[in-house]
């Protein structure tokens, strides 16, 4: 059964979540996870796996973004409170732009392309290991097939979650991919020398919370 929880976010700002949808539909590895008003993805917080659908209500100048969030086991309003923190944080809900666009009028070139975005809050990874994970693969490497080995490197080592017939697939801690046999990654991976990379890259984000990297200073 799965458990379903509701609630409202509340974006800086100016924010405008249909420029957050258009830039996900074109960034590789976020294709596929977004219907024309919503967003939905599956991620890993300590082991539980959590889907989350995001959709607007509000308007550019007053957002409001509403969220639901999905799992097969219940979820404590800690893990809840983390969730919201990691989808804030992936899509830069909170960043002021505000002193960005005043300095951008001083700047007869840039002012117009700043217009264009406005309202555009810089999406990220959900994590920095995803992104390290990501970085790898796509050297050297053609996107489309970046893509499909990250797809696939996340159902090997992974969690998923189903709901309305959809399977959802949450990318892996670091922790699972250091549990998995050496020669298990190079199959999904095919190249020693990313594996190394990978696992490596693994091994020191094993060793600090996401809380850290997210949080502490520079």
């Amino acid at each position: 059964m799965v458990v379903e929880k509701e609630g409202t976010i509340i974006p800086k700002a100016p924010y405008d979540f249909v420029k957050t949808l258009t830039f996900l539909r074109k960034f590789p590895p976020s294709k596929e996870e977004q219907a024309r008003n919503t967003y939905t993805k599956a991620i890993m917080i300590d082991n539980q796996v959590i889907l989350f659908e995001l959709f607007s209500k509000g308007d550019i100048e007053k957002p409001q973004l509403i969220y639901r969030l999905y799992s097969d086991t219940d979820m404590t309003n800690e893990r809840i409170a983390e969730a919201i923190k990691r989808i804030s944080f992936f899509l830069s809900l909170y960043d002021d732009l505000n002193p960005f666009y005043r300095l951008s009028k001083t700047d007869p070139t840039f002012y117009p392309i700043c217009q264009r975005l406005y309202g555009y809050h810089q999406v990220k990874f959900l994590t920095a290991f995803e992104n390290a994970c990501w970085a790898i693969l796509s050297q050297r490497t053609p996107v489309h097939l970046a893509r499909s080995i990250k797809n696939e490197l996340a159902s090997a080592f992974g969690k998923s979650i189903k709901r309305k017939n959809c399977t959802h697939i949450a990318f892996p801690e670091p922790q699972h991919v250091l549990n998995a046999q050496e020669d298990e990654v190079l199959k999904v991976v095919r190249s020693e020398r990313k594996v190394n990379y990978i696992l490596s890259a693994a091994k020191r984000f094993a060793e600090v919370p996401n809380t850290f990297l997210m949080e502490e200073d520079y």
